[in-house]
């Protein structure tokens, strides 16, 4: 699925970064507001705010308000298919991962949580109070979420069930079916692509988000293949390299992209093998969904994952573990390649390669930008 794969690397290198994983705040390119922040050029040229306003107080309002307006919308098309949809509030559940106590990219955050990949691996009320990890007091929360359609979707019969999900879904290879739901279950997750209701619901707006990224994926895929590229870039990097290596600490794979590859590559062995004692991702295999009640699926998943039992061993390595892992940072700050300077840097490149992308893609850009308002 190329528009998926585009998107997510946009996102995780350039828009999501901005809410507080590779960059703090600031995000944009050299159109000015005018509050004197800078925002997306090609945000500007469009009309749109698709690279905006990234830090994560607006996202977040953002995110809700859009979230709100999406439901609004669904519940009309859901009316036009002949179905009752009442709108679903889940605004109390909006929220990023690395919010905390302190401000992202600052010194005193470094100093608690380095580059946050072991510090945000586990939850904090699984490694306790003696080690750092994501706040997951969420999961403690006893108001669990009520969807206001469960009754009467349960008024339905098997018929009307699975008529229901396809006009909410849409066609989905099987997905959109109330037995796929059964049979399936989290599995399918992945897979999932936004059509029916919820995809109509999803593309509305003056601009469609998604589909500017099937249009433009290549390009900005190339934008960003650019910008890691650029000379100034490279040897920034190059040299907060050397600077680390000299003062004794080896950078994680995957630097800078932290979160971003965090997961996938930056101490994995270690990481792999503390998972090892507690419980890693495959915890689910020895689950049985299918002799699970619908009851029991609901209090399982409201609940979180099954709690991860940290032996004193598993304990004393992530300890080390995240000692080493702040140690690090710490001189990775000291060395310039802190979140914030690395920021100022990326989007003073950014914005020369969002001028260049208008002038390459000039006609595209008008004639899609036509396209979707004749559309509304």
């Amino acid at each position: 699925m190329k528009t998926k794969s585009k998107l997510r690397r946009w996102l995780s290198i350039g828009a999501v970064s901005c809410a507080g994983l590779l960059i703090a705040s600031g995000c944009g390119s050299n159109a000015e507001t005018a509050e004197g922040e800078r925002t997306s050029a090609i945000d500007a040229y469009l009309g749109t705010d698709f690279f905006g306003d990234f830090d994560s107080d607006s996202i977040e309002q953002d995110f809700a308000a859009q979230q709100r307006e999406a439901e609004e919308a669904i519940a009309a098309c859901m009316k036009r298919e002949g179905f009752e949809y009442t709108p679903s509030d889940n605004s109390a559940s909006v929220g990023f991962v690395l919010e905390g106590d302190l401000e992202y990219g600052t010194p005193e955050w470094t100093e608690k949580y380095g580059f946050g990949i072991t510090t945000q691996r586990f939850g904090q009320s699984e490694v306790g109070p003696e080690l750092v990890g994501y706040d997951d007091s969420a999961f403690a929360n006893d108001d669990e979420f009520v969807d206001p359609n469960q009754e009467y979707i349960e008024s339905l019969d098997q018929a009307g069930q699975d008529a229901y999900y396809a006009a909410l879904f849409g066609d989905q290879d099987g997905f959109g079916t109330a037995e796929s739901f059964e049979e399936e279950g989290i599995q399918e997750v992945e897979s999932y692509e936004p059509s029916g209701c919820q995809g109509e619901a999803l593309g509305s707006g003056p601009t469609d988000f998604f589909a500017f990224f099937d249009e433009f994926g290549d390009e900005l895929d190339e934008l960003l293949t650019d910008v890691e590229a650029d000379p100034k870039f490279v040897s920034k990097l190059d040299d907060v390299q050397a600077c680390v290596t000299e003062a004794g600490y080896e950078l994680p794979a995957g630097w800078p992209n932290r979160v971003q590859d965090s997961r996938e590559s930056a101490y994995q062995k270690e990481l792999e093998e503390i998972e090892a004692l507690v419980g890693g991702p495959d915890q689910f295999d020895d689950i049985d969904f299918d002799s699970m009640s619908e009851e029991e699926l609901q209090s399982m998943f409201a609940d979180g994952p099954p709690a991860r039992d940290f032996s004193p061993e598993a304990k004393a390595l992530l300890s080390e573990l995240q000692n080493k892992e702040i140690s690090t940072a710490v001189a990775t700050d000291k060395c310039g390649g802190g979140p914030l300077e690395l920021t100022e840097l990326f989007q003073e490149l950014l914005a020369d390669y969002e001028d260049r992308f208008i002038e390459t893609n000039r006609d595209k850009l008008d004639s899609f930008k036509a396209n979707q308002e004749a559309s509304q």
